[in-house]
């Protein structure tokens, strides 16, 4: 995973948002960005709200910088659900990364 994830940042494909406390990072998300969408690899935060202030400020960009309109999650969690999250039918997932 290591030299995947390496060479994936060399290519400029990762996108990382950190949330920083002073001198301490307190979450954050990353993942990596396709020609038509980003799929979301992780989240974490260390204080309450970190990581969705990091998942809003990325929407945020996805959308301003590549024009995207949608991102893989990977999971349906209660944070992603609460903030517009949903489940798609495998067959329209396979539809939007094949276009």
């Amino acid at each position: 995973m290591i030299p995947a994830y390496e060479q994936l940042f060399l290519e400029q494909k990762i996108i990382s948002v950190e949330v920083w406390e002073q001198s301490q990072m307190i979450g954050g998300i990353y993942g990596v960005k396709s020609d038509r969408y980003f799929s979301a690899e992780s989240m974490f935060y260390k204080k309450s709200n970190a990581s969705k202030a990091a998942f809003v400020f990325l929407v945020k960009y996805l959308q301003s910088q590549y024009g995207f309109q949608w991102m893989d999650l990977q999971m349906l969690t209660s944070v992603s659900q609460a903030m517009g999250g949903h489940l798609i039918k495998r067959e329209d997932f396979l539809k939007r990364i094949l276009l």
